[in-house]
Order: C-alpha cells, then sequence, then structure tokens
C-alpha cells in the first residue's frame, strides 16, 4: 500500500469521526461539511490510483491481441521454418 492510498484511508476514516463530533441537531447543515469534504479527499486519495492502473492493463491487453492478430495476417506468407526461428 503507498502513502496516498494509505492517507485516503485514514482520511476516509476520519470523517465520520468528524461529523460525530461536529454535527448536531441545533447546528446548521455547514456543521455537515468538514466531515463530508474529509471524506470525500479520502476516498478520492484511495480509489485514483485503481482506474489507472486497471486501464492500462486493459489497454495493454487490447492493443497486444489486435497486433499479434494483425501481424498473424501478414505472417501467413512467411515459411514456417523462417517463423519458428524468429519466435
Amino acid at each position: 500500500m503507498n502513502i496516498q492510498t494509505a492517507s485516503g484511508v485514514f482520511l476516509g476514516n476520519t470523517g465520520p469521526a468528524f461529523m460525530a463530533m461536529l454535527v448536531s441537531v441545533n447546528k446548521s447543515c455547514l456543521s455537515v461539511m468538514p466531515g463530508m469534504v474529509t471524506m470525500g479527499t479520502g476516498m478520492s486519495l484511495a480509489v485514483a490510483p485503481s482506474p489507472g492502473s486497471i486501464t492500462s492493463a486493459l489497454l495493454e491487453a487490447v492493443l497486444t491481441a489486435g497486433d499479434s492478430n494483425a501481424i498473424g495476417l501478414h505472417l501467413q506468407s512467411v515459411p514456417s521454418d523462417r517463423l519458428d526461428l524468429a519466435r
């Protein structure tokens, strides 16, 4: 776990503590804001690295599959002994 994810988890779990301490029936709706902002910041820090790694892995798999299919069509005219040597 890297520092960004760890700090995101910490902030995401600190937000409800802020809300438990600050929110009251007698206070305005703005008393909810510090806890919500802290939770939102924590969630964005904790989840932000995931889509990037998932997208890059998916993109790599798609491009690799597409390249091998495109190359396979062009290699049909190459003699099999040459292909075995290249592999």
